[in-house]
């Protein structure tokens, strides 16, 4: 039996996904492409039987639903990509780097790892 209790579960699983906001971030823009693009396949799908004139069972509501669909995960993924510059934008003011540059040339450990060779000329 555990010893946290459900509020401390979910406390934690909050804590986890506000931490990693990169990631919950791009998980929500990969469900705005995933519902444009079916969005895109129920268009066509609805094209198709109304020109072909298979009735639908309810006029007007397979393209309502795509509609919906498509503006809504186009929404998604607009929005994902102004908070990912505004992420980026607070970031860079806060002094964070975008990414570290670390000089492995004089690390001895990893040159005898690789062999040795690290491309420089032999001293003579």
């Amino acid at each position: 039996r555990s010893g946290y209790s459900l509020s401390r579960l979910l406390a934690h699983a909050r804590r986890l996904l506000i931490s990693s906001h990169t990631r919950l971030i791009r998980m929500v823009a990969y469900l705005g492409m995933l519902a444009i693009a079916l969005a895109t396949f129920f268009g066509a799908r609805a094209l198709y039987n109304a020109l072909s004139g298979a009735s639908t069972e309810v006029p007007g509501w397979p393209s309502l639903f795509v509609s919906i669909l498509f503006f809504g995960g186009l929404t998604a993924f607009l929005l994902v990509l102004v908070l990912e510059y505004l992420l980026n934008v607070v970031l860079h003011t806060q002094g964070k780097p975008t990414f570290f540059v670390v000089d492995r040339s004089e690390d001895d450990a990893v040159a005898a790892s690789l062999g040795g060779d690290r491309g420089d000329p032999a001293p003579q």
